[in-house]
C-alpha cells in the first residue's frame, strides 16, 4: 500500500517538467513555427527595402525583447518551484531525496536573412498577401497562448506551492500572454503600413512583380 501524504519528489519533478515543456513549446511557436508560417511565407511574396526594415525590427522584437522577458519569467517560475520543492522535502525530513532541476534556455530564434531586397531582380510585393500574413501571425499567437496555458496549468497543479505563490506565478505567465498579443497587434499595424508603402511605390510594376515572385 502506498502513502498519500508526505514528500513526493515525483510530483515536484512532474510539475517542473510541465513548465519546461510549455516553455519549449512557446519558444518553438515564436521561433521555428513563426519563421516557417510567417517569415518564410513573406520572403516569397515581399522583397524590397521596406520588407527588410520591417523584418529586422520584428526580429529584434521577438528575439530580444520578447525572449528576454519570457526567459526571465520562466526561469523565475522554475526557481520558485525548485525552492518550494526543497522546502517540502526539508519539512518532511527528506532533504536528501530532492535534487534541484535546472532550467534549459531555448536557442530557438527567427531570422530575417531570408527577406531579400529583390526577387529575380524585381522589388515589390504580391498584392493581397497581407490578409494571409495577418492570419498567420494570429495563428502564432494562438500557439503561444496554448503553450502558456499549459505552463499555467503546471503551476496550478503544483500543490506544494503556497496559494499566494501560485497566483503570483500564474499572473507573471499571463503577463507574457498579454505582451505577445500586444506585440502581435503592433506587428500587424506596422506590417499594414509597410505593405501600403510598398504597394504605392511599386504599383506600376505590379504585374511584373507577380510574375517574378511566382517564377513565371
Amino acid at each position: 500500500m502506498s502513502l498519500n501524504t508526505g514528500f513526493n519528489p515525483e510530483k515536484v519533478y512532474e510539475s517542473l517538467k510541465g513548465v519546461q515543456n510549455a516553455y519549449n513549446d512557446l519558444c518553438d511557436a515564436i521561433g521555428p513555427r513563426l519563421q516557417t508560417k510567417f517569415v518564410n511565407y513573406m520572403s516569397e511574396n515581399w522583397a524590397c527595402d521596406e520588407a527588410q526594415k520591417f523584418f529586422k525590427k520584428a526580429e529584434t522584437k521577438v528575439n530580444v525583447d520578447l525572449r528576454k522577458e519570457i526567459d526571465k519569467i520562466f526561469l523565475s517560475v522554475n526557481e520558485s518551484m525548485n525552492a518550494a520543492g526543497a522546502r517540502w522535502a526539508a519539512d518532511t525530513g527528506n532533504s536528501g531525496v530532492f535534487s534541484k532541476v535546472a532550467f534549459a534556455i531555448s536557442g530557438a530564434r527567427i531570422s530575417s536573412d531570408v527577406i531579400k531586397e529583390n526577387i529575380a531582380g524585381v522589388r515589390g510585393i504580391n498584392v493581397g498577401c497581407d490578409g494571409e500574413a495577418a492570419s498567420r501571425l494570429s495563428a502564432t499567437v494562438q500557439d503561444a497562448d496554448k503553450a502558456l496555458n499549459d505552463a499555467i496549468r503546471a503551476v496550478a497543479s503544483a500543490g506544494f506551492l503556497g496559494g499566494g505563490q501560485q497566483a503570483a506565478l500564474s499572473a507573471s505567465l499571463n503577463k507574457i500572454k498579454t505582451n505577445i498579443t500586444n506585440e502581435s497587434n503592433d506587428l500587424k499595424n506596422a506590417l499594414k503600413e509597410s505593405i501600403s508603402a510598398t504597394t504605392g511605390k511599386y504599383t506600376s510594376t505590379a504585374s511584373t512583380i507577380t510574375d517574378a515572385f511566382t517564377g513565371k
